[in-house]
């Protein structure tokens, strides 16, 4: 009897634990410190628009390196050149996986 007693125990426990971690999860006011809760589709805006930026700058750069700037060197302009690639890259693949996980949620039985 008194094994399953604290196995009640332990369960209650593990149950608070759980609901405490739920709480974290979804923004809850934690020690005193409050979670911003932002929307995905904040953050998918501002890497869109960060991916922009990264785009124009770096096309700002080349044009007035073309032009015979000296206020960029050619390092500076590949680099902002290879930003801009990889972040479109990554923006990319983001997008990939939402549409597969879109496809694979409107395939499931309902």
């Amino acid at each position: 009897m008194n094994e399953i007693s604290s196995k009640g125990l332990e369960m209650t426990n593990l149950l608070r634990d759980m609901q405490g971690m739920a709480q974290k999860a979804t923004g809850a006011e934690m020690e005193g410190v409050t979670v911003e809760k932002t929307s995905f589709q904040k953050i998918l805006g501002k890497a869109i628009n960060n991916v922009g930026s990264l785009q124009q700058q770096s096309e700002t750069m080349q044009t007035s390196y073309e032009l015979g700037s000296k206020e960029f060197s050619l390092a500076d302009v590949m680099v902002a050149t290879q930003k801009a690639n990889l972040s479109f890259q990554a923006l990319s693949q983001v997008r990939n996986k939402l549409v597969s996980a879109y496809k694979e949620i409107m395939n499931m039985p309902v």
